[in-house]
């Protein structure tokens, strides 16, 4: 059976677009089926505030991955992209967060689906709604569009149109 894994890039160090770009291109050939993604968003950061801007997207992938063998390519994937371990919230190569896994509900110390702050993040719930528009909460049961209305105004901004990316990620994958 295929799972349907929505997952969250970030990335506020070095070359952003690359790094994003190349993790996907990773993730698809450790046997992820890239789907879909949003555009390209450029945003401040989340927590701690003296630090580069990020650039966030969203993706959508099919797996027939647990979701623990996931987060375990996940954190290969960011390690693979020179991630290295600051504190919290701190500057980043790549974060990848895994965001919803079909609708299951996992609530342990090192892996929490859906993710435990997604709908407190426009950074996040923005480019998800763009590629999930019907995004619901598997906690809670409501949509996902119904936390981005009630979240403050941060400065986002697109910088990439998904249509573009999805173009550039057809010719290298």
């Amino acid at each position: 059976m295929k799972n349907k894994v929505y997952l969250s890039f970030g990335s506020n160090v070095g070359n952003r677009v690359k790094r994003i770009m190349n993790s996907i291109v990773y993730l698809e050939k450790h046997n992820l089926l890239f789907k879909d993604i949003s555009s390209l968003y450029l945003n401040e950061p989340y927590g701690y505030k003296k630090q580069s801007y990020f650039l966030n997207a969203v993706a959508f992938f099919e797996c027939e991955s647990t979701p623990e063998d996931l987060l375990i390519l996940l954190k290969r994937t960011e390690k693979w992209s020179d991630r290295k371990k600051t504190f919290r919230w701190g500057p980043r190569t790549l974060d990848i967060d895994i965001l919803l896994f079909n609708d299951i509900i996992i609530n342990r110390e090192n892996l929490k689906i859906p993710h435990y702050d997604m709908r407190n993040r426009n950074f996040v719930l923005i480019p998800l709604l763009e590629i999930y528009p019907q995004a619901m909460d598997p906690v809670s049961g409501k949509y996902y569009e119904i936390y981005l209305k009630e979240l403050q105004n941060t400065d986002i901004e697109r910088v990439i149109p998904g249509e573009r990316v999805m173009d550039y990620l057809g010719e290298i994958i």
